[in-house]
């Protein structure tokens, strides 16, 4: 799902503060694609990051033992990773 910054910017004028640099990164769901997505990584130059959801721990975190404060520990350091921070 891509969330428009203010009511009055267009997709396009999205795209075009990507390509202009005035935005870099998109943050997007973790394991979350579809064609919108695709269109800002591929025409925009939008660098996605994924966003753990914290509404639940899923099977494979537990099994992993992953708690909520693992979880968005590796998400600030991934954050801090990709954004050079």
């Amino acid at each position: 799902m891509i969330f428009y910054f203010n009511k009055y910017e267009t997709r396009e004028s999205l795209k075009n503060s990507f390509r202009s640099g005035t935005y870099k990164y998109l943050l997007i769901k973790s394991n979350e694609e579809n064609n919108k997505i695709t269109d800002f990584t591929t025409n925009a130059s939008a660098t996605t990051i994924s966003v753990p959801m914290m509404h639940t721990l899923t099977e494979e975190d537990v099994q992993n033992q992953n708690t909520y404060f693992t979880i968005m520990n590796d998400f600030v350091s991934n954050l801090k990773q990709i954004t050079d921070y």
